[in-house]
């Protein structure tokens, strides 16, 4: 790969890595507990995205992103995010169920769109500078102003 088109994708590329590595592991306790100990595959789904997302938090802030500030708040935005992608998941596999396809098919199915959708959000949300300035975005989204401003 050439040299200037990976330090341009850096950051997707190792998201991409780490994520491979999220969902490896989230596939892995969702067919454990779904295939081997008979969990439901909704609770199954929920319990292993969890999993993949506390993995992949940890990757991405330590040599990702390279976050090491605020990793409460931090982690907080992250779960958030996967948690667009938990019920995206479940939306497929109940569908799924409806239309008879496995629910590790359906689970398999999910993973890609999840995967690019979660990176821009968490590249602008979760690992932005400091969850200070996401705060003051939408807090001054939602300030009222006063004076001049206020009347143009």
């Amino acid at each position: 790969m050439n040299k200037s088109l990976y330090l341009k994708h850096r950051s997707f590329i190792l998201y991409a890595l780490i994520g491979l590595s999220g969902v490896t592991l989230d596939f892995a306790v969702f067919a454990l507990l779904f295939n081997v100990f008979g969990v439901n595959a909704v609770l199954a789904s929920a319990i292993s995205v969890v999993c993949g997302i506390t993995n992949n938090f940890t990757w991405n802030a330590l040599y990702n992103f390279k976050k090491r500030d605020h990793l409460a708040i931090r982690y907080l935005l992250f779960l958030g995010v996967g948690m667009f992608g938990l019920v995206f998941s479940i939306v497929i596999i109940a569908l799924g169920n409806v239309v008879g396809i496995n629910p590790n098919i359906s689970k398999l199915i999910s993973i890609p769109f999840v995967v690019v959708l979660q990176y821009f959000l968490n590249k602008h949300i979760s690992f932005q500078a400091s969850p200070e300035t996401l705060i003051a975005r939408i807090t001054a989204k939602h300030t009222v102003k006063k004076g001049a401003d206020y009347e143009k």
